[in-house]
């Protein structure tokens, strides 16, 4: 009778046991996907941080992108130490899901201008990308009118 009362304990012991295992591994995996991109951490920090962040999805197949970087580059050193830029490329795989969530294709070059909590006000696109149309956008988004 003890071996029978100790062997119904064994079972029940290891049932409870693989379950807490399934409801963490469960737990776990959630977790996981809903991880962020090493990108999206960049840009969660620097808002954390107070910054303005512009968030650059670039096609590196777009001629334009060494000058759409350098007009990007220029409104944001007219910030300087409030405006953070984060560069994500077209070909950078870890990030497609970054790009997934804000619906953004890889053949196509967006900024978007991203105060905290993590609230996008402007978002620019291919040619309209420019230093006047970024500083327009960053002065609005500053409070500056």
């Amino acid at each position: 009778m003890n071996v029978i009362k100790t062997w119904d304990r064994t079972i029940v012991v290891l049932f409870v046991f693989a379950f807490v295992f399934a409801a963490v591994a469960e737990a776990g995996s959630i977790a996981n996907q809903s991880k962020n991109t090493p990108k999206e951490e960049r840009v969660r920090k620097s808002l954390d941080a107070g910054k303005v962040v512009l968030v650059a999805f670039m096609d590196i197949l777009d001629p334009d992108i060494v000058s759409t970087k350098a007009e990007i580059n220029a409104a944001a050193n007219s910030f300087s130490g409030v405006v953070e830029v984060v560069y994500i490329n077209s070909d950078e795989k870890i990030e497609d899901q970054f790009r997934e969530k804000v619906k953004v294709p890889t053949d196509n070059t967006v900024v978007f201008i991203v105060v905290f909590p993590g609230r996008a006000v402007a978002k620019l696109e291919g040619k309209d990308i420019t230093r006047q149309n970024l500083m327009k956008s960053l002065h609005s988004s500053c409070g500056g009118g």
